[in-house]
């Protein structure tokens, strides 16, 4: 008996101690968040403003959903050993210009800070599409799985997993630099075909 209630007090301060991951989805319903609009939805899973924004937790673009950010934007995912990340099975554009690029980042400067972004579980109107962006201390910084990507002129760097992985997508890949990374740098299965420039 005493044996059962050490192992039930160990389980029970185990999860207290146990940081509390959540994530944030948004509802599917066909809304186009911009930053700003994020932070306001996301109950606090994102905060910030004014161009400068902490993902707290993660967040889900659902199906029909659009997240856009614009030119200067810096997104910080922040303390979460790596486990924070964005994914988006709706839409994201994402288009910095030369100027002025946006940056995707941890809260940490070391490979693996956060998650990345994942793109994934999509319908015909999904879009990924991503310009003069600079994506940086991530594990897998852009993570396609059955979709169509397009990047033009981004950075990726630092990445402790993989810079890009592709898993039966496609996609349009030009004039990206792609350096630094700490294991593998793209990746990709027999039946993805995406096009490098």
């Amino acid at each position: 008996m005493f044996r059962q209630t050490l192992v039930a007090l160990i389980l029970c301060t185990a999860l207290v101690a146990a940081p509390a991951l959540a994530e944030w989805i948004s509802p599917g319903n066909g809304t186009v968040y911009s930053m700003d609009g994020l932070v306001a939805a996301s109950g606090g899973a994102v905060t910030g403003g004014a161009g400068l924004y902490e993902f707290q937790d993660s967040v889900v673009i659902g199906l029909g959903d659009r997240l856009e950010v614009g030119p200067g934007a810096t997104l910080s995912f922040t303390g979460s050993a790596g486990l924070i990340g964005l994914e988006i099975n709706g839409a994201l554009t994402a288009l910095g210009t030369a100027a002025e690029p946006i940056l995707m980042t941890g809260d940490d400067p070391t490979p693996g800070a956060w998650r990345g972004l994942d793109y994934q579980d999509g319908d015909a109107a999904s879009e990924f599409r991503l310009a003069y962006v600079i994506i940086e201390y991530a594990d897998i910084a852009v993570d396609v799985f059955g979709m169509d990507a397009e990047l033009d002129r981004c950075e990726i760097t630092r990445s402790a997993d993989k810079a890009i992985d592709i898993t039966q997508g496609n996609g349009v890949f030009t004039n990206c630099r792609l350096h630094h990374n700490q294991a593998r740098t793209v990746t990709m299965t027999l039946t993805a075909s995406p096009l490098f420039e």
